[in-house]
Formats: C-alpha cells, sequence, structure tokens
C-alpha cells in the first residue's frame, strides 16, 4: 500500500438531480383540438384554410413561446410527416373522402403526430426557486 492511498474506498459521487420538468401540453391542446376539430367539420374554404394552418403552426409558436426553437422545429417536422402519410393515405385511397367522420382515418397520422409532441416535446425545466 502506498503512503497517501487510503484503504476504505470513496464513496461514489451522487450527480445531481435534473430540474424537474413541467409539462405546457395544455397550452398546446387548447390549440390544436379545436383546429383539429373545424378541419375535420369544414376542410374546404377559408375556415378549413384557417385551422389547418393553425394546426401545423400552433404547436410550434407554442414551444418557441416557452424558448424551444428545436423544439418547434420538431413539432413542425412531426407534423409535417403526418400530412404526408395522411395525404399518401388520400392518394392511394380509392374513395372519395368527406368532410366529418369521413375524414378521421386520413387525419390519423396528423393526431398521431401530435400526440407525440405532447407527449415527448411539451416539457420544460421548473425554474428554480431562489
Amino acid at each position: 500500500m502506498f503512503p497517501n492511498q487510503r484503504s476504505d474506498p470513496q464513496p461514489a459521487a451522487i450527480p445531481p438531480e435534473p430540474p424537474p420538468e413541467r409539462w405546457y401540453g395544455l397550452q398546446i391542446l387548447a390549440v390544436d383540438l379545436p383546429a383539429d376539430v373545424l378541419f375535420l367539420a369544414r376542410p374546404e374554404g377559408a375556415l378549413g384554410g384557417f385551422s389547418g394552418s393553425v394546426v401545423f403552426l400552433g404547436s410550434p409558436i407554442i414551444h418557441l413561446a416557452h424558448g424551444s426553437p428545436r423544439k418547434a422545429l420538431g413539432s413542425l417536422g412531426l407534423t409535417l410527416v403526418g400530412s404526408l402519410v395522411a395525404a399518401l393515405a388520400l392518394v392511394v385511397s380509392t374513395r372519395e373522402p368527406s368532410a366529418g367522420i369521413g375524414l378521421i382515418p386520413y387525419f390519423l397520422p396528423v393526431a398521431a403526430a401530435q400526440a407525440l409532441d405532447l407527449a415527448f416535446l411539451a416539457y420544460e425545466p421548473t425554474p428554480l426557486r431562489r
């Protein structure tokens, strides 16, 4: 044994816990849910265009408001992929979609993208109190 070496093992350093996270998904739901309902009810015309743009841009704007530009891009990417899958399903489908319930199967990929956004992106660190 060397003179400066201790025989008892040193306790492992405990890493500091990350700050708890806060979920702001209710804000995203408050924007996405009405836009989804409006889009399914009236996909054509100005109302459909407005609700479609809210479906695309609502979540990214909320992520930006929470100071998360990367999450905003991720949210936009998820919605874009969901929309492309829905468009592909419409192209491949042999039947003509109608407003309302007829559009739901085609809207499911967009809803799945929104659910992933809520589940994995809509979190921010809780500010530490001093």
